[in-house]
């Protein structure tokens, strides 16, 4: 198949670098997305100044441009600057308190969320005594971060959950095996299992 030569590549990381101030969030996250998909690994001089530039339009951010920067952010296995990553959870908590995500999206988010690369979850048990107390941890962790994130994603998904598919239930359980939500969300996760086993006898 046809590729880019990783000169051409490299040269459109640089020219974009002094430009993503001027764009909108809707044109950062495409523009991330796609050196993404070019096979570009941007550097860290230019990862702060996407940072810099989408931190302040992250509240005014739609729910398929904050996915496409999370996923795009996942990919890359980094973990997001403390003030976006924050920034980020409370523009996401208010999309999901208004109800503003759809089904892919809200998997996108919550799936980079519970990625080992943002650094929010798998607390380790051994230094926290049981899964019970690293479970505690973590969510102390994600309240301090983000309060009411994670209940504000888990009511979206309630909502959202007649419509995920198998493979879309499949990530979000994955996820909320990382989140500890068998531990502080039960009903959640009993939820999913049902909508995965709605599924599949819909299916066999």
């Amino acid at each position: 198949g046809f590729s880019v030569p990783q000169q051409c590549v490299q040269q459109i990381v640089s020219a974009s670098r002094d430009k993503l101030a001027a764009g909108d969030s809707q044109s950062q996250a495409l523009l991330l997305r796609g050196l993404i998909n070019l096979g570009a690994q941007p550097s860290w001089q230019w990862l702060l100044r996407f940072y810099e530039a989408t931190e302040p339009q992250l509240d005014r951010s739609s729910a398929k441009d904050l996915s496409m920067m999370a996923g795009a952010l996942a990919q890359l296995k980094l973990r997001p600057l403390g003030s976006w990553l924050a920034r980020f959870l409370q523009a996401s908590k208010a999309l999901a308190e208004s109800q503003g995500f759809d089904a892919e999206c809200l998997v996108t988010v919550v799936a980079a969320v519970a990625g080992p690369s943002w650094g929010l979850v798998g607390a380790a048990v051994t230094a926290a005594g049981s899964v019970q107390k690293a479970a505690q941890q973590q969510g102390q962790q994600m309240e301090a971060i983000a309060p009411g994130w994670q209940a504000a994603m888990q009511q979206q998904l309630l909502l959202l959950l007649p419509k995920l598919s198998l493979l879309q239930v499949s990530a979000m359980l994955r996820a909320s095996a990382a989140l500890q939500w068998s531990l502080s969300s039960p009903a959640c996760v009993c939820s999913m299992l049902s909508r995965a086993l709605q599924i599949t006898q819909h299916h066999s």
